[in-house]
This record gives structure tokens, sequence and C-alpha cells, in this order.
């Protein structure tokens, strides 16, 4: 099935056309068919979608991610572990993408053969 966004009326086509290719049927079935599975389908397809990042979260985003910043600033070269910038936020990996996005240089290297990670701003932005 496709992944585009259909009309009720259009998925309910498409899953008859797969089922006619298995059983035979009449148009008339075919039709009543469409219109039934359209019906069943349509209260979920034409429901509103919540979106999925709010004006709230994004505003968050924007403080956690200039906090990051902020730090990384300030420690320079010496950066700053992954268990730092959890203490910002958990989820600090999106909000570093966030600023790789917006133009910042910012390493990662794994510090030896632990689970941490150092995270260092590029002397660009220093």
């Amino acid at each position: 099935m496709s992944t585009v966004a259909q009309t009720p009326d259009q998925i309910a086509a498409e899953i008859m056309t797969a089922i006619c290719r298995r059983v035979n049927v009449t148009t008339t079935q075919r039709q009543e068919f469409e219109r039934f599975i359209g019906n069943k389908v349509r209260p979920y397809v034409e429901q509103p979608s919540l979106p999925l990042v709010t004006v709230d979260d994004e505003q968050a985003f924007k403080k956690q991610s200039q906090a990051i910043l902020s730090l990384l600033k300030e420690r320079r070269s010496q950066g700053a572990f992954n268990h730092e910038l959890a203490k910002i936020c958990l989820k600090y990996t999106g909000r570093v993408s966030d600023l790789r996005a917006q133009g910042y240089k910012v390493t990662c290297r794994r510090d030896g053969v632990t689970r941490t990670f150092l995270y260092i701003l590029g002397a660009e932005h220093w």
C-alpha cells in the first residue's frame, strides 16, 4: 500500500483491487465493498492530526540548545561530556543536531572504551 496521504475512497479502491486479484467479485459487489470500507476508514483518515512538536516544545528546544551552546562555548577545547549535556536535557543529541543545523561545528568523540562521549564546539564558534 502507498504511504502517500489518500482519501477513504482511494484506500477502499486500493484494498478492493488487492482482494479482486485473489477473489472473483462482481462489479456491483466491488462497489458495495468499496463504499463499506470507505465508510469504515473515513473517521480515521479524516480526523485532524496533532502536531508532533508544539510551540511550547519548540521554545523548550531553543532554550536547551542555547544552554548546551553556552556550556560548550565556556568549555572551549575541553568540551562537555554526554552526562553533563544530559543534565540540561535528556535528548541532548537532538539539540546538538539542532546546533549543527544552525551551522555550529560540534564534534563528538568517545572517551576511551567507556560509554562516555565528549562534545566539543569548533574553535571558530568560541
